[in-house]
């Protein structure tokens, strides 16, 4: 299953995305092909990243974000599923319905 992540976290370098990393990596890790959409850089993990401009002014970080991911909107559009972190809530509207997540 192809899956995007879109996250305002700067992988690897802010403390709160190990949890997002360790995730990433677990669902990869069974099976699933994960991309990674944020700030920063990230290195030996099992899932792409796609680095992310972003803005150096707090408050306007999560807009900055939001308008590099409307470049690429069509490329995100093709994945299964999606993942939005919460403050990129907005982009769930410029996005097609996708099926509920199924069961095993």
């Amino acid at each position: 299953m192809r899956i995007a992540w879109l996250s305002t976290r700067e992988i690897n370098h802010d403390l709160c995305s190990t949890s997002q990393l360790n995730l990433a990596n677990g669902l990869a890790d069974i099976g699933h092909k994960i991309t990674v959409f944020s700030p920063g850089a990230s290195s030996k993990n099992n899932f792409v990243h796609v680095s992310l401009k972003r803005s150096k002014i707090k408050g306007l970080q999560a807009k900055s974000i939001i308008s590099e991911l409307r470049k690429i909107l069509d490329e995100i559009n093709k994945f299964e599923f999606i993942i939005l972190d919460w403050q990129l809530s907005q982009m769930q509207s410029l996005m097609p319905p996708r099926r509920p997540w199924p069961s095993r």
